[in-house]
């Protein structure tokens, strides 16, 4: 096992030991009072945020993203946020073509294959794998800061 699952393993256990000595009434009770976002909240920030960096690097509006028939720089960044969505966020095929307004998922599928065989050696996909770098450093800083409790 990986560090970072044995670290998972080992809250979950403590959260476990914890509900059976308070029982889970008094340990949700305390979870309320942190104030958490809810994962639904948690997941729009994430998804907001995915667009904005990609409409910000692209220079297009996100009414653009959900435009039909795109080329270029428009479909290059719908088809990123597609990956991103599907690498930070919990959601379907489904999920992410109906946030572009579509009634068919083969867009995501298409999108995610295409990125999946991207290589650095052509010109072109080299400079959209760079963009795709650069915003998931952004983005991973972002996740960062939105998962920090404050006590």
């Amino acid at each position: 096992m990986q560090d970072n699952e044995k670290n998972i393993v080992t809250i979950v256990k403590e959260f476990y030991l914890t509900i059976q000595k308070y029982g889970y009434r008094k340990v949700l009770n305390k979870l309320n009072e942190l104030k958490l976002p809810t994962f639904s909240q948690y997941e729009n920030s994430i998804q907001n945020k995915i667009i904005y960096l990609v409409v910000n690097e692209y220079n297009i509006s996100e009414s653009e993203l959900s435009k039909n028939n795109v080329r270029g720089d428009i479909g290059e960044a719908r088809a990123m946020c597609i990956v991103l969505f599907k690498k930070y966020l919990n959601v379907s095929h489904q999920q992410i073509a109906v946030i572009f307004k579509r009634d068919t998922h083969s867009m995501v599928s298409n999108a995610l294959n295409k990125h999946k065989n991207k290589s650095e050696t052509i010109a072109s996909e080299k400079n959209y794998l760079i963009k795709y770098k650069k915003i998931e450093s952004r983005l991973i800083k972002e996740i960062s800061t939105m998962t920090k409790l404050t006590a």
